[in-house]
C-alpha cells in the first residue's frame, strides 16, 4: 500500500529552525565558531582539514570514479570513533568543502547560505581572519565520504581549524535537520 501522507521530520522543525538561525546571528560568528586546535584529540567531529583529493563516487554504471578535487574537508564522522581501534571502527566520515573568497561570499546568492537557511550546505564562516581576504567554506552534506582513519590521523597536522562548542552545536543542528527533515515526498504534486 502506498503512504498517502507525507512524512514529517523526526524533529521539532520550527524549534530546530528557530535553534539554526539564533546560532547563526550570535555576535561574531567567526569568533564563536572556532575554538583552540589543541583541545581534544589529534582529529575530532568538525574538523577543518586541509586535504588535497578528489570527491569519489559511485556512478550510474555502478563504477567507482571521482571528479572535483578539494583542498579542504570537513570531519563530520563521531570524534569517538578515532579513539577506537581500527580493527573496530576503520572509518571514519568527512564532506567536500568548497573555499569562497570573501568578496564572492558576501554577494547576494549567498545569503541562504551564510544564514545557515539551506539544508544541504553547511557554512564555514573565515577559518583565518587575519588573511587579507579570508576563506569562507561551504560543506556539502550530501558528498559525505568513507575515508580512512589512518589516512586522517596523517592529516591532522593539517587540521586548519576546530569548532568550538558552540560551532559543534550548530553543526549537529544542521546535520540533523538535514538528514531528518520533512521528505518533501508530494512536493510535486
Amino acid at each position: 500500500m502506498a503512504a498517502t501522507e507525507r512524512w514529517p521530520p523526526v524533529y521539532d522543525a520550527a524549534q530546530l529552525k528557530d535553534q539554526i538561525a539564533r546560532l547563526g546571528r550570535e555576535g561574531n560568528l567567526a569568533d564563536a565558531f572556532y575554538g583552540p586546535k589543541d583541545s581534544g584529540g589529534a582529529i575530532c567531529q568538525g574538523d577543518l582539514l586541509q586535504l588535497t583529493a578528489p570527491l569519489p563516487f559511485i556512478d550510474e554504471d555502478a563504477e567507482a570514479a571521482v571528479e572535483n578535487v578539494h583542498t579542504h574537508w570537513l570531519v563530520i564522522g563521531n570524534t569517538c570513533d578515532f579513539v577506537r581501534d581500527d580493527s573496530e571502527v576503520r572509518w571514519s566520515q568527512i564532506v567536500p568543502v568548497v573555499v569562497v573568497p570573501d568578496a564572492a561570499m558576501r554577494a547576494e546568492a549567498f545569503q541562504a547560505i551564510r544564514l545557515f537557511g539551506t539544508s544541504r550546505k553547511f557554512y564555514l564562516p573565515p577559518w583565518n581572519p587575519s588573511d587579507r581576504t579570508p576563506p569562507h567554506g561551504i560543506a556539502d552534506l550530501q558528498s559525505v565520504v568513507c575515508a580512512d582513519k589512518r589516512l586522517l590521523r596523517r592529516t591532522a597536522g593539517k587540521v586548519v581549524a576546530r569548532v568550538s562548542l558552540y560551532g559543534w552545536v550548530l553543526l549537529q543542528s544542521c546535520i540533523v535537520r538535514f538528514l531528518a527533515r520533512d521528505d518533501g515526498r508530494f512536493d510535486d504534486e
